[in-house]
């Protein structure tokens, strides 16, 4: 009997044997979209089995951009759990994240990390907040004061409203957040808050640290490091 779903006609290999292959190939996961193509097995490995994905640079092998790169990587992977975008740069950061994650296009997503990704608005912070209804852990900023200079109360605030199983939230050098944005976050997910970062935050008083302690009696973990002149 032929398996039509291989490349003509011929029987595709069991997805059992797919996985041991790969797992001993130890390919990088960027490497594994073209696979896809190969038979019906090796589709639902590539897809079912990524969890975690890690965006740094586009492999060689990719004459893509950034940005075009990391959305066939997000059209592939919808599974993921994790995507850790630090220091990703891109020409259109809000572009790529709310075509890769709005619309509910990685419903499983738990973990964001965009350290360093310059660029990040409000606008694609919101896409994120309402795409990923699964999110537990977002990571907005970075070590420089252009990673969050774009970033205000607006973003947190959504991700305040929207994400309602938010347990952790960093923010690194968003010098226009302040105290009513962490209110508002205190207030809508407290009980479920585990740890918050607030580095740098120039526009923080003790006000934000109150508001945390007087809602958020499940906190483990709290950075707050004091604003000073980072460097752009």
């Amino acid at each position: 009997m032929e398996d039509d779903a291989s490349p003509g006609g011929s029987r595709g290999l069991s997805l059992d044997v797919i996985m041991v292959i790969f797992d001993n190939l130890e390919l990088p996961l960027a490497d594994l979209a073209p696979y896809r193509r190969c038979c019906k097995a090796m589709s639902e490995y590539v897809v079912r089995t990524v969890r975690r994905f890690e965006a740094s640079t586009p492999p060689r092998s990719q004459h893509l951009d950034s940005g075009a790169w990391l959305r066939s990587v997000l059209d592939v992977y919808c599974h993921l759990e994790e995507l850790q975008c630090g220091g990703l740069t891109l020409s259109d950061n809000d572009g790529v994240l709310a075509a890769g994650l709005g619309g509910g296009r990685l419903p499983n997503l738990r973990v964001l990390d965009l350290f360093d990704s310059a660029g990040v608005t409000d606008s694609a912070v919101v896409h994120v907040s309402s795409g990923c209804p699964q999110l537990r852990v977002l990571t907005l900023g970075g070590s420089l004061r252009r990673h969050g200079a774009r970033l205000t109360n607006a973003a947190v605030e959504a991700v305040s409203a929207r994400c309602v199983h938010l347990e952790a939230l960093h923010l690194h050098c968003c010098y226009q957040v302040t105290d009513a944005a962490v209110s508002v976050l205190a207030r809508e997910r407290g009980p479920a808050l585990r740890a918050v970062t607030l580095s740098r935050c120039g526009k923080m008083t003790d006000g934000s640290i109150l508001a945390l302690a007087a809602a958020a009696p499940n906190l483990q973990f709290v950075n707050v490091r004091v604003a000073s002149e980072a460097k752009a």
